[in-house]
């Protein structure tokens, strides 16, 4: 039914970027430091949530052919990684077309 109103222009999807500008809203409205759900959470762990974001944000911005954008969004997601992720994650890196030596 969804799919058939926002052909009909009576609803809306959220499509990539406005996903990511809702999200991007989200985090400053409320910081995962302050958002309730997550006060059970350590520091690395709502680190974590940001990490989110930030890998979210590079693929829209690479598959929107911004790549200095993508790289840079990929580097704030990579270095809020714990170090066991952030080596599963360093095969990824030309992916976003961060240099090694630029983080």
């Amino acid at each position: 039914i969804t799919q058939r109103e926002q052909q009909g222009g009576t609803a809306q999807w959220l499509n990539a970027r406005e996903l990511l500008t809702f999200s991007s809203r989200l985090l400053e409205a409320i910081p995962p430091e302050r958002d309730p759900y997550l006060t059970h959470l350590d520091g690395t762990a709502r680190g974590l949530v940001r990490a989110g974001f930030h890998y979210y944000a590079a693929s829209v911005y690479r598959e929107r052919g911004d790549a200095g954008r993508a790289a840079e969004h990929f580097r704030q997601f990579h270095a809020r990684l714990t170090p066991e992720l952030r080596r599963i994650y360093e095969v990824d890196e030309t992916r976003w077309g961060v240099e090694r030596n630029a983080r």
